[in-house]
């Protein structure tokens, strides 16, 4: 008997520790890519920044997002959301605080720029605050904005990007950037 059960034992533990661990978003320091690991469908993605530690990243998804939307956490300086969280599927934030890191977000937004994909919507600076703030949208049909970028810059060292994904107006951009810059 005692046997059979040891018999047992190693015949259910042993696959488990043969198999390789199952796929999760995180594994050891590899941060979770957006694209690949949520399935939103972005149109430029971010992940080259996944594992960069000079780049705080946060994904919201479309569920936390209608979540959240009771309480005043999705009116936020500059930024308000809660008029537009049922019309979104995804939101992905990045802040950097560095100078080099701040040159390849520059980059990635001439990409954006000179895209056939993006039209651009709105390219503030403001000279008494410092910040530079550019809007870009990806329509879909209908005119129907697919994926927003936002862009900001404030001095050479700190930016900040909004991706937001979902089914927004161009009407809606003004509901989300409310205040002044």
């Amino acid at each position: 008997m005692k046997r059979n059960l040891r018999l047992l034992f190693l015949t259910l533990l042993l696959p488990a520790l043969l198999c390789p661990q199952p796929a999760t978003a995180r594994r050891g320091n590899r941060a979770a890519k957006v694209s690949t690991m949520t399935g939103a469908k972005v149109y430029y993605s971010f992940d080259h920044y996944a594992n960069n530690p000079k780049v705080s990243r946060t994904y919201i998804s479309g569920d936390m997002m209608r979540a959240a939307n009771a309480s005043s956490l999705l009116r936020s300086t500059p930024w308000d959301l809660s008029k537009v969280t049922s019309e979104i599927t995804s939101l992905l934030s990045l802040h950097t605080h560095s100078q080099s890191t701040t040159d390849l977000v520059k980059k990635d937004l001439a990409k954006v720029h000179n895209s056939k994909n993006y039209e651009e919507y709105m390219n503030v600076a403001s000279t008494t605050k410092g910040t530079k703030l550019m809007v870009y949208c990806h329509l879909g049909r209908n005119n129907v904005i697919e994926e927003l970028l936002i862009f900001r810059f404030r001095s050479s060292y700190c930016s900040r990007v909004v991706q937001i994904t979902g089914k927004l107006k161009k009407e809606d951009i003004g509901r989300i950037i409310h205040k002044n810059l």
